[in-house]
Order: C-alpha cells, then structure tokens, then sequence
C-alpha cells in the first residue's frame, strides 16, 4: 500500500527480499510482478510492465509469493523486505 502522497511510477521501485525458498526457474513473472533470484538468498521483485507497477497515493499492490518447497517454520519464510525507489 502506498501511505505517500505521491504516486510510485511503473518502474520507479523494486522489493529486495531474503527468502531460503527461491522460486523456479531463477526469473519468474507472476501476474503483476517479476520475481528474479540474483544469488544465494537474495531476490527482488519488480512490476512486471508498466502498466502493473504505478500504485496511486492510498492504492495496493498484491503480490503472491509462492515456492514449491514447504516452509516448515518461522525462519524459513521471505524477510527483511526493503523498498528500493529509483
């Protein structure tokens, strides 16, 4: 969600994440975003066109982390998500 009161331009921004589960095969587009493993466990996540990246003052984005493997506890879940505004 952004709580700003400016727009995030489409392209303007990535999530990088740490997540032990990464997905398959290494760049993976879902829906609105693309999820690229760029070594070991870290990841980022970008819009997948322009269209899918704007967020409007007060609008969300839903971005669905899927793995193929099961997470079996608290620590192997994605974390210390941070936004990178370019």
């Amino acid at each position: 969600t952004n709580r700003g009161t400016t727009p995030l331009a489409a392209g303007g921004w990535a999530i990088y994440l740490n997540a032990l589960q990464p997905a398959t095969p290494i760049e993976v587009l879902q829906g609105n975003a693309r999820f690229t493993h760029l070594g070991g466990d870290l990841h980022r996540l970008t819009p997948a066109s322009a269209d899918a990246g704007a967020i409007a003052p007060g609008a969300s984005l839903r971005i669905e982390y899927l793995t193929q493997m099961l997470v079996t506890n608290i620590g192997e879940a994605p974390g210390t998500p941070y936004l990178v505004l370019s």
